[in-house]
């Protein structure tokens, strides 16, 4: 997959950052041990990546009505 924006692949980080949301996104519950065995990755790597991507992404919590 292209970057649409630079027009380049992305690193295997990117990659692997960009599997981590995608998961995130259908279950954003998820542990980190189900994420590491879904991509086939340590748990101590998906850790690292979480901190990378909080510090990318914008995270909104939503109160669900009581």
């Amino acid at each position: 997959m292209t970057d649409i924006f630079t027009n380049r692949k992305p690193s295997r980080k990117e990659a692997r950052i960009q599997q981590i949301v995608d998961l995130l996104n259908k279950d954003a519950r998820a542990a980190l041990t189900d994420i590491s065995r879904a991509l086939d990755i340590p748990t101590s790597t998906v850790f690292d990546y979480m901190k990378d991507i909080k510090k990318q992404y914008e995270f909104t919590i939503v109160r669900k009505g009581l």
